[in-house]
């Protein structure tokens, strides 16, 4: 992947992320508490979808942070 959509990707993922703390009252970490908390829901419309494209885009993130 070029440069400039890796920095649209992360982009993305942080204030995908930044949304995620505000809604879950996090100060950090909010797609990893989003994903704990769709783990842990006895009912979460969409799961199997949704929860292994969020832990994808969290490990996408994770290459990409520490590089």
């Amino acid at each position: 992947m070029s440069r400039k959509i890796n920095e649209k990707f992360y982009n993305a993922y942080i204030e995908l992320d930044a949304c995620c703390c505000e809604k879950f009252g996090v100060a950090a970490g909010g797609v990893t508490e989003y994903i704990n908390r769709i783990g842990n829901a006895r009912f979460a419309p969409k799961r199997d979808e949704v929860l292994p494209r969020l832990v994808k885009y969290r490990n996408i993130r994770n290459v990409f942070a520490h590089e």
